[in-house]
């Protein structure tokens, strides 16, 4: 297993960025749930506003930790812009067809259509990788792969053929 470091392609960031996308979610529903309690306190409890500013800059700092938290690693990703590729040999392919029920109402067997859905795998060294059908049909087993990694979040960015 030969291990090299490039920079990120145009198509790595922008994947790394999309992965940021539960931290933002995360941190505005922190946030989000905070919010009602301001209308709790005001109405209720009749707190003084001393006290209410102090609450919603404590969600606030709350919410921006949790997006901080999150992506971090995919910061620090993007800050350092490199990768990891690694090369290996492809040992085996495998796919896993599973049955998908169609339909919003089961009232009985003639009123669903079932469709099947196949995954595919790769399996390099001991680990399984999901890929698509396009990546999956491109390789053949006992062929040399590049897997790229990002740095810091070791996230899987593409797999491709080993020059």
């Amino acid at each position: 297993m030969l291990l090299d470091i490039q920079k990120l392609t145009a198509e790595n960031i922008a994947e790394i960025k999309y992965a940021k996308r539960f931290g933002y979610i995360f941190g505005s529903l922190a946030f989000l749930f905070g919010l009602p309690f301001n209308f709790y306190f005001m109405s209720e409890l009749n707190i003084s506003y001393k006290w209410l500013i102090i609450y919603n800059v404590s969600i606030t700092l709350t919410s921006f930790l949790i997006i901080f938290l999150v992506n971090r690693k995919y910061n620090n990703d993007l800050l350092y812009n490199e990768k990891i590729i690694k090369k290996d040999i492809l040992k085996n392919k495998r796919t896993e067809v599973n049955p998908k029920v169609v339909g919003k109402i089961n009232l009985g067997p003639y009123l669903r259509s079932v469709e099947q859905t196949t995954r595919y795998y790769f399996i390099i060294g001991n680990i399984e990788y999901y890929v698509e059908k396009k990546i999956y049909n491109r390789f053949g087993i006992g062929e040399e792969v590049e897997l790229h990694y990002a740095l810091c979040s070791k996230m899987l960015l593409e797999i491709k053929k080993s020059c």
